[in-house]
């Protein structure tokens, strides 16, 4: 079942050790086959470089395991509540990298200050309210995905232009058009983060790129 879509969420695994991201910050990459609603998602405790395609695990949008005998990544409910959100979105990614996760941990939207950024996201990479008491004891994964989906519809933000989100107190999650975008965009949002880290360190009166920038650069 969804054999080619096994294999592009096993490849993307590969491109994560490719890029240097450690096993041991723990995250899932999923992709979705939206004629049949169903999502193919990696296997939770194994190494990225480890996954095969026999391993992934298919998913229904209750989230409920159609095949697969391993575990499924916690965050199943969380990518799909994205999913169900944004019809464009075919890939997402989550994961624990460094600098994402410290602005995560901060509640602080990450700010955009130069080329690299906008180039790649439209404006500020949001983080997520944090979730209630009653959100993280009753199906804490689909609330996580719920408050990814509320931030951007409240906010007004095109996910398809800003792909990519931190949940408070969590990490990032990213996404895109299919699993290797997600990848891309996963890795290319850890990259904004550290280097709007190091601006502020460097700089901590610098201000932001105008709309103007902006629209001329993304």
């Amino acid at each position: 079942m969804l054999e080619t879509l096994k294999q592009d969420v096993r490849r993307a695994n590969i491109h994560l050790t490719n890029h240097g991201v450690d096993s041991f910050l723990r995250g899932s990459i999923s992709a979705i086959d939206r004629v049949n609603s169903l999502v193919v998602i990696s296997p939770s405790g194994i190494f990225y470089d480890e996954i095969t395609a026999d391993m992934m695990i298919v998913a229904d949008f209750a989230g409920e395991i159609v095949e697969g005998a391993l575990s499924c990544a916690d965050d199943v409910k969380t990518h799909i509540e994205i999913y169900k959100a944004f019809e464009n979105i075919g890939g997402i990614v989550s994961l624990h990298t460094p600098f994402a996760t410290a602005w995560a941990q901060s509640g602080r939207d990450i700010l955009p200050y130069g080329d690299f950024h906008v180039s790649n996201f439209r404006g500020s990479i949001p983080c997520s309210r944090s979730l209630s008491a009653q959100e993280i004891e009753t199906d804490y994964e689909k609330n996580v995905g719920l408050v990814i989906c509320e931030t951007f519809q409240k906010r007004g933000i095109d996910e398809m232009k800003v792909s990519g989100v931190n949940v408070f107190n969590c990490g990032p999650y990213a996404w895109g058009i299919d699993a290797f975008s997600a990848v891309y965009n996963a890795i290319t949002l850890e990259n904004v983060a550290k280097t709007a880290y190091l601006t502020e360190k460097i700089n901590p009166d610098v201000t932001t790129v105008s709309k103007a920038y902006i629209e001329r650069n993304f």
